[in-house]
């Protein structure tokens, strides 16, 4: 009998469960006074491996466990897989002569691959963040020599991805008389529904009087949607050399990998309340609502986006693995008209964001020696680019510097996966906020011992 039957039973257990515990997902982010823009903060599908890569992986294939940046690369998924991450960051922020920090932690992903052993279909489904807004942020004006007023703007919520996935590879081309390996072709497909809710709020106060009046202005945004990609991932063999037994002992590959998100249209349903409040003694109380509109219901378009990487993998006996990655992203919002805590015009906008990314992994020859330093895969990257956010007609930059390492459990598939970087988001020189600091992911990588998807053979 095959085992398909409560191995998808698991599946739809694992995808129910994820998306009815949402509010996990909403955890405590870094206070990003920019995610106040657009859809807030956007948050890359990478896992721990890829992190340390500098955010690449668009064209790799099977080296990261469930690779989410490609569709196509599901179909290189070794077998069953059950992946899961946190990430944490310590974070400085620089703004003219003021700086402080801060420091917290969320949930980055859970998912389920799998793939019959030797099979051309590949499957996943799981659960990621899409987006969040957490800020925080004051300014204070004097009205005149005895009267000074503050106003107030915070921010929170997070936009999640469930997503379901299926990719199929197809072989052509090679000759094992001349030694020429197959060349490799894969199609994939994920369906991601994008879902959650982002609160804003304004308010105006005056903290010098005992006893005052001010106004609030709040809006709660629940948006939900479904969202298409589509990846292509082509692997060619350049280099493959037998010894007399027939064991490989030099191989080279190029893969190209392309990945494309389609525009995914977002419906929204919103609520305004422009209320005002009296402060005494350091409590708030309601004396009256102004403006309440509830139900408000609009469209928000996602614009598409592009993923185009290379990658190279050579292999050489008593050398071991290595591979470079080279990628580079691009999604043009300059069309986007979204008013979520914000006015998005004139100096404040969105415009396209654009990366470019490189990363190298080596994994030791462990036929040499079986210390567990020689087991391990070790990763280095450095990514620079453009956010989706302009600033006083100023766009706000990023870069990072990345490393990352997974290390292997008990001589088995299982490994623990750890990325890091450093990364400058904004520049204090151009008079924005600047954004310093480290993040941090840590997942594992589960495979069980016993292959699903296999055919029980009885006497």
């Amino acid at each position: 009998m095959k085992f398909i039957s409560s191995g998808f039973i698991t599946l739809s257990c694992l995808f129910c469960s994820l998306v009815y515990s949402s509010p996990l997902w909403a955890q405590t982010n870094n206070n990003n006074i920019y995610s106040r823009f657009g859809l807030g903060a956007l948050e890359s599908p990478v896992n721990p491996q890829q992190l340390g890569m500098g955010g690449t992986g668009v064209a790799s294939a099977g080296q990261h466990g469930i690779n989410l940046l490609n569709p196509a690369a599901l179909a290189f998924t070794p077998m069953t897989t059950f992946q899961a991450a946190g990430a944490g960051m310590t974070v400085k922020y620089k703004y003219q002569d003021a700086s402080t920090n801060f420091n917290g932690g969320y949930l980055k992903n859970v998912f389920l691959g799998f793939r019959k052993p030797g099979g051309k279909w590949g499957f996943a489904l799981g659960m990621q963040p899409y987006s969040f807004v957490n800020y925080s942020a004051s300014s204070n004006i004097t009205l005149n020599d005895s009267v000074s007023t503050t106003y107030t703007y915070e921010g929170q919520g997070s936009l999640n991805k469930a997503t379901m996935g299926m990719a199929r590879k197809f072989y052509f081309g090679g000759n094992e008389e001349e030694n020429r390996q197959k060349q490799t072709l894969s199609i994939g497909l994920h369906t991601n529904y994008i879902f959650g809710t982002i609160q804003h709020a304004s308010k105006v106060g005056f903290p010098e009087q005992t006893n005052y009046n001010y106004g609030k202005f709040s809006q709660n945004h629940f948006l939900n949607g479904f969202q298409w990609e589509a990846g292509l991932l082509y692997i060619l063999p350049i280099k493959h050399t037998l010894d007399v037994n027939k064991k490989v002992i030099q191989h080279s590959d190029l893969h190209v990998g392309l990945s494309f998100g389609l525009a995914a249209r977002l419906r929204a349903e919103s609520t305004y309340l422009d209320e005002i409040l009296t402060a005494s003694s350091l409590i708030d109380f309601p004396v009256d609502t102004t403006y309440m509109n509830e139900s408000i219901r609009f469209n928000y378009t996602i614009p598409q986006q592009i993923t185009a990487g290379l990658a190279w993998s050579y292999y050489k006996q008593k050398l071991g693995d290595v591979q470079i990655n080279v990628e580079y992203s691009m999604q043009d919002w300059s069309g986007s008209k979204i008013n979520l805590g914000s006015d998005i015009s004139g100096s404040n906008s969105l415009t396209r964001s654009e990366r470019l990314s490189m990363g190298l992994a080596y994994t030791p020859d462990n036929s040499v020696n079986t210390g567990t330093m020689r087991h391990c895969t070790y990763r280095l990257g450095y990514y620079t680019g453009q956010t989706y956010w302009k600033i006083n007609a100023k766009n706000v930059t990023e870069s990072a510097i990345t490393a990352g390492i997974s290390i292997p459990v008990l001589k088995s598939l299982n490994k623990i996966n750890l990325g890091a970087s450093y990364y400058r988001l904004g520049q204090a020189s151009e008079r924005l906020l600047e954004m310093t600091g480290f993040v941090y992911q840590v997942g594992v990588t589960l495979v069980p011992r016993e292959s699903w998807f296999l055919r029980r053979k009885y006497e």
